[in-house]
């Protein structure tokens, strides 16, 4: 390790001794941060550096001198920490004894420290500079729309394969749904339009199919799939979604007549 690289890690764990005592310091913390970062940039080049160097060097060996080539791979082998001896059976026997005794004292201190090695940040107050940063990636209407897709858009429909054929859907008035007013009200908040904005235009602005028309789909796809009938663009579609209306017309009329016969 250079000089350069000892003297940074001495100013690394000054700076996280300094962070200990001063934790929500954001302006420390930020110096730690890039402290960190260049240490562990330096650390990794010298690294690389090294095997680099010592590759060359076992390369330049190989085939001159034997001996020297297999002294440095086994120097390289014994700077390696030794992995610790694996413990007893007794050993183990007796830590499990102590852990799972029931009349064992187990006194934490009420205020446990953060490790000197590892920086979580996390276990900080969030900075104003992070949380602008997080506004600033919501910024993107993409996302928004992204996020109300994943998220809301499917509780919205949730079982609208069940329920919306029992909805007599007129599409000049569907904007007065609840479920299209929900969507039209967060798509306005997202684009920062007036409240009285067309619809139609939010929609094509947006590439948005109203939520009725999300249903209708999943109606379909699940009444194709129960019916074994392939779904796409072709008039195979067309026929079942024209079938399927008819078979809700004819069971509507029949519940009608059956109604009229029994009053």
């Amino acid at each position: 390790m250079s000089n350069d690289c000892l003297l940074l890690r001495k100013e690394v764990r000054s700076l996280g001794k300094r962070l200990q005592k001063d934790k929500n310091n954001a302006n420390l913390r930020q110096t730690y941060s890039n402290c960190v970062k260049h240490y562990n940039k330096q650390k990794k080049s010298l690294k690389a550096e090294f095997y680099r160097t010592f590759i060359s060097k076992l390369n330049s060996l190989e085939h001159k001198d034997s001996k020297s080539f297999w002294k440095s791979i086994n120097d390289l082998k014994n700077n390696h920490q030794q992995a610790p001896s694996p413990l007893s059976k007794q050993e183990w026997v007796e830590h499990y004894k102590s852990l799972l005794n029931s009349r064992s004292e187990l006194n934490f201190p009420d205020d446990l420290e953060t490790s000197k090695d590892n920086h979580c940040s996390l276990d900080y107050p969030f900075t104003c500079n992070e949380v602008k940063k997080g506004i600033t990636r919501l910024k993107s209407v993409e996302k928004w729309v992204r996020l109300f897709n994943s998220l809301i858009s499917p509780i919205m429909t949730y079982g609208s394969e069940i329920w919306i054929s029992d909805f007599n859907i007129n599409l000049d008035t569907a904007d007065k749904l609840p479920f299209e007013k929900v969507q039209n009200m967060i798509m306005k908040n997202i684009l920062g339009v007036h409240g009285k904005a067309s619809n139609l235009a939010l929609r094509t602005e947006l590439e948005l199919y109203p939520v009725c028309f999300i249903s209708y789909k999943l109606m379909f796809k699940y009444y194709a799939r129960l019916t074994d009938i392939e779904v796409g663009n072709n008039p195979k579609f067309d026929l079942l979604k024209s079938a399927f209306i008819e078979d809700k017309k004819i069971v509507y009329t029949k519940e009608l007549l059956l109604g009229t016969i029994i009053t």
